[in-house]
């Protein structure tokens, strides 16, 4: 009898799911998980990976699994995500080149304004961009190669139930780790001392607002999956609320009992992050995904109510144990918002000046200084824009912007498309759609979607998920097509 852990059964011989003659050895399918679950796992604890170092290092077992990549075949909607990255990869190539003077432009405004407020000409200086960082080239081309590495990653792994499950397992290790170092040693990260955030839970993260994203998606994805094994162990064959309740404490599965137990893990530590847009986008979307699992259970007006009641004590249950401490972090960042809302106006004023192909990736903090409102608090200095998609447009411009938006935008109609069409793995695309809009959202007033630790671990799972989504023909790898239906 073979076996069945999801994460090890693999086809090795030739198939539907290889290239005519391709075959993947023991040697390649270890290298391929290796090369995919290492960065997954570990990119969060050096710091969140935003040391330059590391997103080099990440580098490198990404390209092992684009070149393994290469002998396998893809599905339809995946050969579209792959041909919509590399034509952005080739759209920002021209940026850069742009930018480097190579097309023969004239210096950026922001030289003009330099020589008014110093009084002398600079005319003739190189663009801006000309001064262009190695380092932003490689976190250019990390997303690109996380996506690509969560789809290959697809074809050794089989039930995306065990693929989440890890995923929670995880998150809730992590969680407790950063929970004991929070009480232990708050006043440190790892062996560094804290700049910042020193009451609050940051894990391996520099910043509190990167925790909770990172915690986020262990905690949607646990709570879809404690509402797909309920709805498959007690709402199933039962659609009296007395009888699910009563089934439900007298034989709860031991499966479920540590989901539980996990999810609420992850959801502890994420209070202790006091990350506003964190918190709120995570328990939204983990009730999206449980309502959109157990959609067709929920068309019953009983059981609408029952959810909604549910989602009433819960929230009700937490605001009574943490309420304080989250509406003293809301009163404390008043002002912190108003200066990021005038800071936002001057920054369109960036993209006016050069809008098709920005300053240059990697210099805000060099231009932004000219344009800061007088109005805002004097304290502190702006290294990002704090809203990933103005940032793109002032360093990139519009070209750079367009590049970025329609590969997301694909991946984002791929899973609703797999959703509204009810295939039969049911939880891939809810998952990877709620997990991926936490990022999208969350990038209008904040810049986790640039940390590396955190980005990376993300793109890797969604594009994994997105491998899942089958709209028309594919070619799985796997020995059996039932292994890849939850």
């Amino acid at each position: 009898m073979q076996p069945t852990n999801g994460l090890t059964r693999v086809q090795r011989s030739s198939g539907p799911g290889h290239r005519k003659g391709g075959r993947l050895t023991t040697a390649e399918i270890w290298s391929l998980r290796v090369c995919a679950l290492g960065p997954m796992a570990l990119a969060s604890l050096p710091f969140g990976s935003r040391d330059p170092f590391w997103p080099a290092i990440w580098t490198f077992p990404l390209a092992v699994c684009l070149l393994i990549g290469l002998r396998l075949r893809f599905a339809r909607h995946e050969t579209w995500l792959i041909g919509l990255l590399l034509a952005g990869c080739t759209a920002l190539a021209a940026v850069l080149l742009l930018q480097q003077g190579v097309g023969g432009l004239p210096p950026h405004p922001a030289w003009a304004r330099t020589s008014r407020v110093l009084g002398e000409q600079l005319a003739g200086l190189p663009r801006v961009g000309a001064a262009f960082p190695l380092q932003d080239v490689v976190l250019m081309q990390l997303p690109v190669l996380a996506l690509i590495g969560g789809l290959c990653l697809s074809r050794v792994v089989t039930r995306t139930r065990d693929v989440l499950t890890v995923v929670v397992l995880a998150g809730a290790g992590y969680a407790l780790i950063w929970m004991v170092m929070k009480f232990v040693s708050p006043e440190f990260i790892l062996w560094r001392a804290k700049t910042g955030h020193i009451a609050n839970l940051t894990g391996t993260f520099t910043n509190r607002n990167a925790a909770a994203a990172f915690l986020a998606v262990p905690l949607v994805c646990g709570v879809l999956l404690v509402a797909d094994l309920a709805e498959r162990t007690f709402l199933r064959a039962n659609s009296d609320a007395r009888i699910v309740a009563s089934a439900l404490f007298r034989r709860m599965p031991a499966r479920l009992v540590i989901l539980c137990l996990a999810t609420g893990l992850i959801a502890a530590a994420l209070l202790l992050t006091s990350s506003r847009a964190g918190i709120i986008l995570a328990v939204v979307m983990g009730l999206v995904a449980a309502g959109l699992r157990m959609r067709r259970r929920l068309r019953r007006l009983g059981k609408a109510w029952g959810m909604a009641l549910a989602t009433a004590a819960m929230l009700l249950a937490v605001m009574t144990l943490f309420g304080e401490s989250l509406q003293q972090r809301f009163v404390d960042s008043q002002e912190v918002d108003i200066d990021r809302w005038e800071s936002y106006v001057a920054m369109l004023g960036i993209i006016r000046e050069n809008a098709l192909i920005g300053i240059g990736f990697g210099h805000f903090a060099d231009i932004f200084p000219l344009y800061r409102p007088a109005a805002i608090s004097p304290r502190g200095v702006w290294e990002a824009a704090h809203n990933t998609y103005l940032q793109i447009l002032i360093e990139g411009g519009v070209i750079s912007f367009v590049a970025v938006l329609v590969p997301l935008a694909y991946v984002v109609g791929t899973l609703l498309h797999s959703i509204v069409r009810g295939r039969a793995d049911r939880l891939a695309p809810i998952a990877g759609l709620c997990v991926l809009l936490m990022p999208v959202l969350h990038a209008m007033v904040d810049f986790q979607a640039q940390t590396p630790g955190y980005a990376l671990p993300l793109l890797i799972l969604v594009g994994l998920l997105v491998a899942r989504c089958r709209n028309g023909r594919t070619a799985p790898v796997l020995s059996k097509a039932r292994d890849m239906a939850t």
